[in-house]
């Protein structure tokens, strides 16, 4: 319980008890503090009476609506979108400095990099939880959520919840829109990862140079004392002044760097490393060249942190592929198919790669498509990666959400000039297409969904599963 005076160092507002806070009229309950912010789909104002309704104690809101101007329950606060963060922290007595708080960015690797420090946590004996795409969880079970990086105001109460349940370590994705909207705002963040940067999120920030600093505010708002970084990214290695003498960079190809990575294997994943805690050799089952820095970057991050290095070695040959990513669907058959949440061109391009790595002696498919309401000029690179790379390419939709799936088509296809891929709009039945052509030793990757159980249609999330789908036909194949 917390009193609003004390909350809002403010001695003129109403002498009221709040119980919890939330962004979310649907989860006011009794006692509660709603927080009515204005925001990109709905206006929280509006709901103002709704969470009273609901039992709401009090509201904070920037500017009063005309009707509540006599209801002292409605408190306006200048700036308050700015001030959440600091609100959060204090109503929920600061919980990041509480634990130890790790946060991650990059276009591509973000989940990869938090699940496995997670995993490498918990095979130590550390109480860690994790915030992401795969959900805010304590164990290795996603969990939904709409945003890679939630609200400010429910991360602070999560990381709030852990603390009362001994938690001492929490790994978290950092998001662009995340870092521009302020929602990790009031956190106290240890350590931090920037993974890589290409094209993604156009639509939303005007450049590859608005959207790299974006990102780059988790280091120079956040300053952890521990950043770690991809020394085989030329924008990345130009901001040296970000980075500074805790700058821990890490190569794969052989740049100079702090962390020096060489794959001997990549199906499965076998490393040699130079690092400052030593050199040692990392034998790991998971597959793909890309997981060479994203494995690396979790070693990294721990050491760093100041455990022991021969622990985190040991701890990173336990790790299991993370769900989702170059994740093989298990079930016998005369063909390999993988699922893959590869929705940027960079993403595509590593995923098909990766298939070599496997020895494939067929074809390598790919079904694919592109998310609606989102960065349209990544959809005809998008289709040209997969002509580049793929042997058969099945186009299909993604998330369609308020855009024509057909439209949406027609932009990756513009990209696929020299090829003639499949098209088939349904889905379910582009798998199908695929899994049943494929030629006994051929490859399907099936990707830009990966651990999603729903397609986005409208505005309804309609329940769907690759690997599920992959399965189904896959039974049907081997009963032919």
């Amino acid at each position: 319980m917390v009193g609003l005076r004390h909350l809002l160092s403010d001695p003129a507002v109403p002498d009221i008890t709040v119980s919890n806070m939330t962004l979310d009229s649907r989860q006011v309950s009794a006692g509660d503090l709603f927080v009515a912010l204005p925001g990109l789909h709905h206006d929280g104002r509006d709901f103002i009476e709704a969470a009273f309704t609901q039992g709401a104690a009090a509201v904070l809101t920037e500017t009063v609506p005309e009707a509540l101007l006599e209801d002292d329950r409605v408190i306006p606060i200048p700036r308050l979108k700015v001030r959440l963060g600091e609100l959060a922290n204090r109503f929920y007595r600061a919980p990041s400095k509480k634990l130890k708080l790790i946060a991650v960015t990059g276009t591509n690797g973000k989940t990869s990099i938090v699940e496995l420090a997670s995993q490498m946590l918990r095979s130590m004996g550390y109480r860690a939880g994790s915030i992401g795409t795969l959900g805010m969880k304590l164990v290795d079970r996603p969990s939904e959520t709409r945003n890679t990086t939630p609200d400010c105001v429910s991360i602070h109460r999560q990381l709030a919840k852990w603390c009362d349940a001994s938690v001492e370590w929490v790994a978290m994705e950092a998001s662009s829109h995340a870092l521009d909207q302020g929602r990790l705002d009031g956190l106290s963040i240890d350590a931090a990862v920037f993974s890589n940067l290409s094209r993604d999120h156009l639509d939303y920030h005007s450049s590859m140079e608005a959207y790299c600093e974006a990102k780059l505010r988790l280091f120079r708002d956040f300053a952890p004392a521990v950043r770690i970084f991809n020394a085989d990214d030329a924008l990345l290695t130009s901001h040296r002044n970000v980075w500074g003498k805790a700058g821990l960079g890490i190569s794969c190809e052989g740049a100079l760097a702090d962390i020096q990575v060489l794959v001997k294997g990549a199906a499965p994943l076998a490393l040699q490393l130079k690092t400052p805690w030593g050199a040692t050799h990392i034998q790991s089952a998971l597959a793909g060249r890309f997981n060479a820095f994203n494995l690396s970057a979790a070693v990294t991050l721990l050491a760093a942190m100041g455990l022991p290095f021969d622990a985190v070695i040991s701890a990173a040959e336990q790790v299991d592929p993370v769900r989702g990513r170059l994740q093989k669907v298990e079930f016998e058959s005369d063909i390999a198919v993988f699922i893959d949440y590869a929705h940027t061109p960079d993403a595509l391009d590593r995923a098909l790669c990766a298939l070599s790595d496997f020895g494939v002696k067929g074809h390598i498919w790919v079904v694919f498509g592109c998310g609606g309401d989102r960065d349209r000029g990544k959809r005809a690179e998008m289709g040209a990666t997969a002509a580049a790379i793929a042997d058969r390419l099945v186009v299909t939709s993604d998330n369609p959400r308020s855009e024509s799936p057909v439209a949406i088509i027609d932009d990756i296809l513009e990209g696929c000039r020299h090829v003639v891929p499949m098209v088939e709009v349904d889905r379910a039945a582009a798998i199908a297409l695929a899994v049943s052509q494929a030629d006994t030793g051929d490859v399907v990757l099936i990707a830009g969904k990966g651990h999603e159980t729903y397609q986005e249609v409208g505005s309804v999330r309609q329940p769907f599963c690759d690997s599920d789908h992959a399965r189904k036909n896959l039974a049907i194949r081997r009963a032919a």
